[in-house]
């Protein structure tokens, strides 16, 4: 068992997120989400990494399967994914708490990095921000925006657009956007 645990405080344009975890994941998460850095205050959103065993769905009963996940509806009304790589999140959505469970470092790792994005692109969703999968630049003061699915070259022409001094970066990945369309 680990026993040297770390806090991160981030807020994600008002929604405060409180991460605990091993110090490891949480160093890492720190540098991912660096733009968001914040001190510590009252939390709307807390994740909760842990080292320990996955929890078994002992009890609960299942309401879906995602992508090899497992979702189930527990008798106190939270939900538990289980997730077939070996890792087990207990979704508590009436107090915003959300506890993530494996022994295997790097997966704990990737899914607390997702956890961390769903939590803070679903409280944008409901403030009218929503992510796109899209590459964003400005020309000037003009924002470009450019769609494709993965592998289209997206990336490879925001890179390309870049070098000239006109063209200033937004997003490499998911700018956010309005209801507008802004």
């Amino acid at each position: 068992m680990i026993t040297d645990v770390k806090t991160a405080y981030f807020d994600f344009y008002g929604n405060r997120m409180r991460v605990d975890g091993p110090a490891l994941i949480i160093e890492e998460t720190g540098r991912d989400f660096a733009y968001f850095s914040s001190g510590p205050a009252r939390e709307n959103t807390r994740i909760i990494i842990s080292t320990s065993a996955p929890e078994s769905a002992s009890g609960a009963r299942h309401i879906f399967t995602w992508k090899g996940c497992r979702v189930y509806r527990r008798g106190d009304g939270k939900r538990l994914v289980i997730y077939p790589q070996g890792a087990s999140c207990l979704c508590d959505y009436t107090s915003s708490v959300f506890e993530l469970k494996t022994t295997d470092q790097p997966l704990s790792r990737e899914l607390s990095y997702l956890l961390i994005l769903y939590r803070a692109g679903e409280t944008l969703d409901f403030k009218g921000l929503h992510r796109m999968h899209a590459g964003a630049l400005a020309y000037g003061k003009l924002p470009l925006i450019f769609c494709g699915v993965s592998g289209t070259g997206k990336s490879t022409l925001l890179i390309e657009l870049l070098k000239q001094p006109c063209y200033s970066l937004i997003s490499d990945d998911t700018p956010l956007i309005d209801r507008n369309g802004t």
